[in-house]
């Protein structure tokens, strides 16, 4: 398993490669601990033994602007979610996306409240 770390348009990617043209799994994160994504790409090489695959966990500065579809008032805590999610959106699809465009298959990997930003 290969690791690089890529500045794409303004974001910190981190990329883990296990074999070459797999699938493609971008993975939005908001960096709050080191091993985390580590773990994740050591499971998925445990996980998919003999498969290739590529995963883009991508940084995000602030979650609840950059993964939200519309703003909404806080639910829990502070934080108002702020709906920017459009722009994290177009730099997937503008900036990152094209530069893995070889593969057949693309995932987009996310926590229980993204999916909302997918919409």
């Amino acid at each position: 398993m290969e690791f690089r770390i890529e500045h794409i348009a303004g974001k910190t990617c981190r990329i883990w490669t296990c074999g070459h043209d797999g699938s493609v799994i971008y993975w939005g994160t908001a960096r709050r601990d080191d091993n985390e994504e580590t773990a994740v790409a050591e499971l998925l090489k445990e996980m998919t033994k003999g498969k290739s695959w590529t995963l883009v966990a991508y940084e995000v500065e602030h979650w609840n602007q950059d993964f939200s579809p519309w703003a909404v008032p806080s639910v829990f805590g502070q934080e108002e979610f702020t709906g920017g999610a459009k722009e994290t959106m177009d730099w997937l699809i503008d900036q990152c996306i094209p530069l893995f465009c070889k593969v057949d298959r693309r995932i987009l990997a996310c926590w229980v409240v993204q999916p909302l930003y997918v919409l």
